[in-house]
């Protein structure tokens, strides 16, 4: 089954979307915040959904 995943690096959010019957369907939404995702294909994984996006920048101080 093929998947699609839409990664907004400035929402820091990811997307996955699954193919059944020529139709993409939801598989999940994620967050930086997302400690142990187990986003589709590779469910069988916990993803750190944060480590896919740059480190958060230090507020000026």
């Amino acid at each position: 089954m093929p998947f699609y995943w839409l990664v907004d690096p400035v929402e820091r959010t990811l997307e996955a979307l699954a193919l059944r019957d020529g139709l993409w369907h939801d598989a999940g939404a994620f967050d930086d915040e997302d400690l142990a995702a187990r986003i589709p294909p590779f469910d069988a994984v916990e993803i750190e959904v944060a480590l896919l996006f740059p480190p958060r920048e230090a507020p000026p101080g």
